[in-house]
């Protein structure tokens, strides 16, 4: 028996858990809400509103979801074969096109510090690192242009390794992997006195690891089990429930003496659950479509746009200061979902068919291939 057939017997095939109607639209919808709960985030940078306070672990949920939905999509082309290469260059293609736009307006943020300090080279370096979606090696930050970008280089990095190795484990071993990784990642978290706000410095890479991998592999895991045992559509009412469940997490202001226990906990429990329970939902609405669209626009832009904010603001009151107040900084938060609407509707779309061209590369075809 070749290794092939060995594998064939030993993993489920993850296609058979596809939704009815051909997409996984309420894990579209989930990324999301989400995407919008980083934002108001990562308001605080340039206001003080303090409105998503453990909006990070959205993160933790992006990575499980995306291990879900490549199990799903990729598993089976890349246990027959001759198709990391292919893998890689469609997963580089998917982050690109947003994320070098967050990288551009991220520069532009910093032209006037550079033409202050003279750190041109510095720039540079920035610049063209994050160009390949790797670290900048002068800065104490991973990216300094885009600091979510520390996700996204997490998440190449375990889609190199699961392309090339892990994809062909039983699902056993990934899951002693996945308890593995939690494990180190509990120890760790502890040892910080802290919860899971780690990952995009340098003296934290160990999180970024951490992080990205334990959240993956749950998720190819979780896709494996749900290809093989049979679980219960989701009733349209329930969805909304945990559409609701996951605002509450997001928003829950959580002290810092039960921090790390909360982070881990939902991590651990709450985010399998429901993505576990989302796959499974079977209705399609509007806002599903809308929400997913808004997602990965706005999680690579936003920064972008605060940081020149934060510049724009100094300039004008000589440094006195770099934040705007609570009203303006919402309704720029709205106009940020609207434009990355627009982006993810059309332009997006747009530059993936233009770079599969371009590289002869076929579109994807099966639910969720590509969007994560």
């Amino acid at each position: 028996m070749t290794i092939k057939n060995q594998q064939s017997q030993k993993i489920p095939n993850p296609v058979a858990t596809t939704p009815a109607g051909g997409r996984f639209e309420a894990l579209d919808a989930l990324r999301g809400l989400c995407a919008i709960a980083v934002l108001f985030y990562h308001a605080s940078f340039i206001s003080a509103l303090k409105l998503a306070p453990s909006a990070y672990l959205a993160v933790d949920m992006f990575f499980l979801m995306s291990g879900f939905v490549i199990a799903h999509a990729y598993e089976g082309r890349l246990l027959a074969g001759k198709y990391f290469q292919t893998f890689l260059i469609k997963r580089y293609g998917r982050f690109a096109p947003m994320w070098l736009i967050g990288v551009g307006l991220g520069f532009i943020a910093t032209i006037p510090g550079n033409l202050h300090s003279h750190d041109w080279l510095g720039g540079f370096i920035a610049v063209i690192t994050a160009l390949a979606l790797m670290p900048s090696p002068t800065s104490p930050t991973l990216f300094p242009l885009s600091t979510q970008g520390w996700s996204l280089f997490g998440e190449i990095m375990i889609n190199l390794a699961y392309g090339a190795a892990l994809v062909r484990l039983s699902t056993l071993w990934l899951a002693f992997l996945t308890a593995l990784t939690f494990a180190i990642l509990v120890v760790d978290t502890v040892a910080r006195g802290k919860g899971l706000d780690f990952g995009y410095r340098w003296d934290e890479i160990d999180m970024t690891f951490l992080r990205a991998t334990f959240g993956f592999l749950a998720g190819v895991v979780l896709c494996r089990m749900v290809s093989t045992f049979v679980v219960p559509p989701l009733p349209d009412s329930l969805a909304w429930v945990i559409f609701g469940a996951v605002i509450v997490i997001m928003l829950s202001p959580v002290p810092n003496t039960y921090r790390a226990g909360f982070d881990l906990t939902t991590i651990l429990t709450l985010f399998p659950l429901i993505v576990l329970l989302l796959s499974q939902a079977k209705s399609s609405h509007k806002s599903f479509e809308v929400l997913g669209a808004i997602s990965y626009p706005l999680y690579t832009i936003h920064l972008g746009v605060f940081m020149i904010i934060q510049t724009a603001t100094g300039l004008v009151t000589n440094w006195r200061l770099t934040s705007i107040d609570n009203t303006s900084a919402l309704f720029i938060c709205i106009i940020l979902i609207n434009i990355a609407y627009i982006f993810g509707k059309w332009i997006d779309p747009w530059c993936q068919g233009a770079i599969a061209k371009r590289l002869r590369i076929t579109r994807p075809h099966l639910p969720g291939d590509g969007k994560f």
